[in-house]
């Protein structure tokens, strides 16, 4: 390598031009540092993709424009790099105009990282989804399990499953971080940030996403498609509009025994059932429990069944699931039943596990067929409480009482079993068939 490219004062090799580009690709999986020195231009090299990279690389701020690979066969990580390892690194570089097409996990710059991104940048399309169970499609990167810090990504992301604007599926640490990619996935798990936030040890903080998000599926999240298995979300906000079928939430479609916290929602969010400014659902998850806290809720929120202005549903089961100092000033509208200014339906399970609502609140008008609450449309469970909560907007029904009981409050729509306490609302401000 010492007779192929030159070093700089600081020991790093020095890469000044595409066929010096080449050439690294022959020392990539060992511990060599690298240092760019100008824009390279890689329409020439169609395909051109490191497969494994150990070292580290240092961008200079320079720009690749032009990367172009395509459906690589049987090639399960694609992008710019097919795998970052642990312990290598890539900083300070720029992607424009890039496309990626691949059968495994691909992104823009890595299909895989499990080393450490920083100060980078790409733009261009993504679209994943293929042969390979593991799929993830993310804009800068596929599958995450290193760390991402200041990084930004726009263009489209189209994907099968685990489909994100910035990484498809995220089981490490995501900061500072943004993305204006527009996002779609075919089987769901779509977020405008990260598809899936997986495990304790996934954190994102600090991130924004503000790309749109849609899937014909399930688990569409304006900031992340799935929170789950003890993964975290906080600082962080979405403000893209999303659209999907079952578990759709403005910042995460399905809050599945993770942490959100400090964050916040704007962009309208519509789908079928479980639908919510905040959360599709947020729900315990075996040992894992649930958690919204301090965070709020704007825009609107229209589904047909379970439809609130933080979630569709809370639900708690052998862990428990709490909203806790979160505010929704969300329009509610459910052509449906179970309807809340703050959740559509609040339940506890068959285990001695609460699910509460405390210290929260609701301003939006919200609207249902049956089961319509300013703050819950439904609470069922022993364990389920609604606490220090208010509703200052307005509450109705479509239905028709000639036609049966219909369950509609000013606090809560139907309380089938549950706690109450500290609790009010602006009174008059319920109506049937307003």
């Amino acid at each position: 390598i010492n007779a192929e490219l030159a070093r700089d004062n600081d020991g790093r090799y020095r890469l000044q031009s595409l066929q010096d580009w080449r050439r690294m690709l022959a020392w990539s999986d060992g511990n060599h540092q690298f240092v760019l020195e100008s824009d390279l231009d890689l329409s020439a090299d169609n395909g051109f993709s490191v497969a494994y990279f150990a070292g580290s690389l240092d961008g200079g701020n320079h720009t690749l424009s032009g990367l172009n690979i395509g459906q690589a066969g049987f090639t399960r990580d694609a992008g710019l790099f097919g795998v970052v390892a642990n312990g290598a690194s890539l900083s300070q570089l720029k992607l424009t105009g890039a496309s990626v097409q691949a059968h495994g996990n691909a992104g823009l710059l890595a299909g895989r990282n499990a080393g450490t991104i920083s100060q980078v940048e790409a733009t261009g399309s993504v679209q994943g989804g293929g042969t390979f169970a593991d799929n993830s499609s993310g804009g800068l990167v596929g599958l995450n399990s290193g760390s991402i810090s200041q990084a930004v990504s726009g263009g489209v992301v189209s994907g099968k499953q685990n489909a994100g604007g910035l990484v498809g599926r995220n089981q490490g640490q995501i900061s500072h971080a943004s993305s204006t990619a527009s996002v779609s996935a075919t089987l769901g798990q779509v977020g405008g940030l990260v598809g899936g936030n997986q495990g304790y040890q996934a954190q994102i903080s600090d991130s924004s996403a503000s790309g749109n998000v849609s899937t014909g599926s399930v688990e569409a999240g304006g900031l992340v498609g799935i929170n789950y298995q003890g993964a975290s979300i906080s600082h962080s906000q979405a403000s893209g509009m999303v659209s999907g079928q079952d578990y759709a939430g403005g910042l995460v479609g399905n809050n599945s025994g993770g942490i959100i916290s400090d964050s916040e929602a704007s962009g309208n969010v519509s789908g079928r059932d479980y639908v919510g400014g905040i959360a599709g659902i947020t729900q315990a998850n075996g040992e894992y429990h649930a958690d919204i806290s301090d965070s709020v809720a704007r825009g609107t929120v229209l589904g047909r069944h379970y439809v609130g202005g933080v979630a569709g549903a809370s639900e708690s089961g052998f862990a428990a699931s709490y909203i806790s100092r979160s505010q929704s000033s969300a329009t509610v509208s459910a052509s449906g039943n179970y309807a809340g200014g703050v959740a559509g339906r609040l339940a506890s399970g068959g285990y001695a596990a609460a699910a509460l609502i405390s210290d929260s609140g609701a301003s939006g008008s919200v609207s249902g067929s049956n089961y319509v609450g300013g703050v819950a449309g439904t609470v069922a469970g022993q364990y389920a409480s609604v606490l220090g909560t208010a509703f200052t907007g307005a509450a109705s029904s479509s239905a028709n009482a000639a036609d049966g009981q219909v369950w509609l409050g000013g606090v809560v729509g139907y309380l089938a079993a549950g706690n109450l306490s500290n609790i009010y609302y602006n009174v008059g401000s319920v109506t049937l068939n307003n």
